[in-house]
């Protein structure tokens, strides 16, 4: 190799993005650090001068995977590619994940001479996938059933909540496309809307009739928001598990205005009207925006609406429904 190609390689591995060590091949020594960038000091927050003539034990700590550190051995003992992940810890002592390969370097004999280890942080992604999963498993448990969808329509998830309602199983929901609900109760005007607003970066509400895996009809306030990822464009919709108590009163694509009341509150809070089993006291007190020969039908002891709202809940979700009427709330 040329002077040229080995400055090539030295300016590679200093300037690369991943951490980069170079060791000796003396196992039993413990692999003594000849080499390390900028990025693996960064990372560990060591300097060369620090760990240089150093094992990497240093590095492990409580929560290190002694099973992992085992293969690790093992496969430099043998001569073997190594690639496994563990927790790490810094020089101020705070843990991180790493995720690392350990490749061993032969000279022209096939004796080997060195040991390089390409290695990165893996701690931030393993929180955010923490999140995803977490929110992944919320929105699965709640109440509120919701579906999303990608552009085409197509089925992507399911919650528990909207396969019971439906009557589907999830695992027959994911790639259909929502239309197998439809009741036949909606004309091409109610459609031609959905799409229009969808089609504009708008949320799309109004009352559904669908039609159940058994074929019965069920009536539900439903709201669909589109949303954009880096690649790819969804659409999310959330719809409610309650039937409607008087359904001959409801007209497709209404707001579920004056119908017959039930026992317990139901509100609209950004995804759809639900109902929930404890109520919580909201200061301020709660009118409806209904005019007064229409509101006094509505019970007193009802003007307590509990409001369960999200950060995500867009401004125009921020007044609840209940039982058909929007709610506005005046404070102290």
């Amino acid at each position: 190799m040329s002077d040229a190609q080995q400055k090539i390689f030295e300016m590679a591995v200093m300037q690369s993005w991943n951490a980069i060590v170079i060791t000796d091949a003396d196992v039993r020594g413990g692999c003594k650090v000849l080499v390390a960038n900028p990025a693996f000091c960064s990372m560990t927050g060591y300097t060369l001068d620090e760990i240089r003539d150093h094992d990497l034990k240093m590095l492990q700590g409580p929560d290190t995977d002694p099973e992992v550190i085992a293969h690790l051995r093992e496969c430099l003992k043998t001569g073997r590619h190594f690639d496994g992940s563990t927790v790490n810890y810094r020089k101020d002592g705070s843990p991180y994940i790493v995720r690392w390969n350990i490749s061993p370097v032969r000279d022209e004999a096939g004796v080997i001479t060195n040991y390089v280890s390409v290695q990165q942080d893996l701690t931030a992604f393993r929180e955010a996938e923490r999140k995803v999963q977490l929110l992944a498993r919320a929105l699965d448990v709640t109440s509120v059933p919701v579906v999303l969808t990608d552009t085409c329509s197509r089925i992507i998830f399911a919650n528990t909540a909207f396969a019971s309602v439906t009557g589907y199983p999830v695992d027959e929901l994911v790639g259909k496309t929502p239309a197998m609900l439809r009741s036949g109760q909606h004309g091409k005007a109610f459609y031609d809307a959905l799409r229009e607003a969808l089609a504009s970066g708008q949320d799309f509400s109004a009352t559904f009739v669908n039609k159940r895996r058994d074929g019965s009809l069920y009536h539900v306030e439903q709201n669909i928001s589109p949303f954009t990822t880096i690649t790819a464009r969804f659409l999310i919709t959330s719809a409610s598990a309650r039937t409607c108590p008087n359904e001959s009163n409801v007209k497709p694509g209404c707001c579920m205005k004056r119908l017959k009341t039930s026992s317990r509150p139901c509100i609209t809070a950004g995804m759809a009207k639900s109902c929930w089993p404890r109520p919580i006291s909201v200061p301020g007190r709660w009118v409806p925006t209904l005019p007064s020969s229409c509101a006094t039908s509505i019970s007193s002891n009802r003007s307590m609406i509990v409001l369960a709202i999200s950060p995500a809940i867009r401004s125009s979700w921020m007044s609840p429904r209940f039982c058909g009427v929007r709610y506005v709330r005046l404070m102290p």
